[in-house]
């Protein structure tokens, strides 16, 4: 061993200028190595950080996950930690001054646990903002409805219509579907030859809206497709005259789910309309949303939504056409079961013979009028034909 490190020192004697080459070759590589790595770990770090601050602290997000399986993400051992958020819906702001460059006058409210406080995006934009199965994209929106883009980014620019979650430096739309049925109604309004300024006004009930109305009112007569003369029908048909009337046949995407109260059904349905629409489109010639139930148990519920009818899966039906007796009542939701009720006295007084189901179908609600007086909906219970 003396030996070698003897002629070692010798050879680096007799060739200084290689062995100080060699020497600071070494040094710049290793500083070289040792720059790039820490560069690199540098930029991993601050990719990592950002994407914290403009996502939130998680490696992977799931959605509409049953609260009896979250046992097993808490057993999984390659989970080191997990938070909880639950988004409960909107709440209007009264009162609230927005603008067309803004959001509608709507709080999103979520339930968080302290964890998911702790680790949500900093930056503002809520990490399950853009996936919420309940908000449909703009052009989500302007596909299902047959229409452009541009067409809802005017109604915004107009002032009546705004996006209910918009996000992003890009500023994406996202609209629930009590929005969508503003857009419909807009639509068939502007169908009628009432300008946009003018139907502004109507969604804002303005106190010098009565010349505006009478002609709303005539001219509702004429629309087949979303109110079907409803106006001339309340005013032959009040609230205590029931009357027969064939309900059309159309192909219904159907979603059957208990539902005890009102603001059950309302959740229910702001995400079965998102999901029908998304996956077969609408028919928008037809009554689009329904709720069917037997009479003896009115919480076991079919939500309905009119779907193409070439539409095919497994939540599609296709309902033929009934004799009914119908009743249009005018005011709230929660008054309905005593509708029901009065309906088929009604029906056992006259001897007409029930199929023992009853189908309310919503004319004019919420997206339509603030006061829930106003809301229409036509109740009608279907009759077995022999009796007819």
């Amino acid at each position: 061993m003396k030996v070698l490190n003897e002629l070692s020192i010798k050879d680096l004697k007799l060739n200084k200028k290689r062995s100080i080459v060699i020497i600071i070759g070494i040094i710049l590589s290793t500083a070289l190595i040792c720059g790039v790595a820490g560069l690199v770990t540098s930029f991993q770090k601050t990719f990592v950080e950002t994407s914290k601050i403009n996502s939130g602290n998680y490696h992977t997000i799931f959605y509409d996950v049953p609260k009896d399986e979250l046992k097993y993400i808490e057993e999984n051992r390659g989970v080191e930690n997990y938070y909880l958020s639950e988004e409960l819906g909107f709440s209007y702001i009264p009162n609230a001054k927005v603008t067309t460059d803004e959001e509608k006058p709507y709080v999103n409210i979520i339930s968080m646990d302290d964890n998911f406080l702790k680790n949500m995006a900093k930056s503002g934009e809520f990490v399950m903002s853009e996936r919420n199965s309940r908000l449909m994209s703009i052009g989500e929106v302007a596909k299902s409805l047959h229409i452009t883009r541009r067409m809802i980014l005017n109604y915004e620019d107009k002032g009546i219509l705004l996006p209910d979650v918009k996000t992003g430096s890009g500023g994406n739309r996202y609209y629930t579907p009590e929005t969508l049925t503003r857009i419909r109604a807009i639509r068939r309004l502007q169908t009628l030859g009432i300008s946009l300024d003018e139907i502004k006004l109507y969604f804002e009930d303005a106190a010098d809206l009565r010349d505006i109305i009478a002609r709303l009112e005539t001219l509702r007569d004429e629309l087949n497709l979303c109110i079907e003369k409803l106006q001339l029908r309340v005013r032959e048909n009040s609230n205590d005259t029931p009357i027969i009337r064939t309900i059309p046949a159309q192909t219904v995407y159907v979603y059957r789910c208990p539902s005890p109260t009102v603001e059950d059904r309302k959740e229910i349905f702001r995400d079965v309309i998102p999901a029908a629409m998304r996956q077969y489109g609408t028919d928008s010639a037809k009554r689009m949303y329904f709720i069917d139930y037997p009479i003896d148990e009115p919480n076991d519920i079919n939500f309905c939504v009119a779907v193409p009818d070439c539409s095919k899966g497994p939540y599609v039906q296709d309902w033929p056409e009934e004799e009914a007796l119908c009743l249009f009542f005018h005011g709230d939701y929660d008054e309905i079961p005593e509708v029901r009720e009065r309906l088929v006295a009604y029906a056992r007084q006259q001897g007409l013979k029930l199929k023992g189901t009853c189908r309310n179908i919503y004319l004019e609600g919420p997206p339509h009028h603030k006061d829930k007086s106003k809301f229409v909906t036509q109740v009608a219970l279907p009759l077995v034909q022999d009796e007819l």
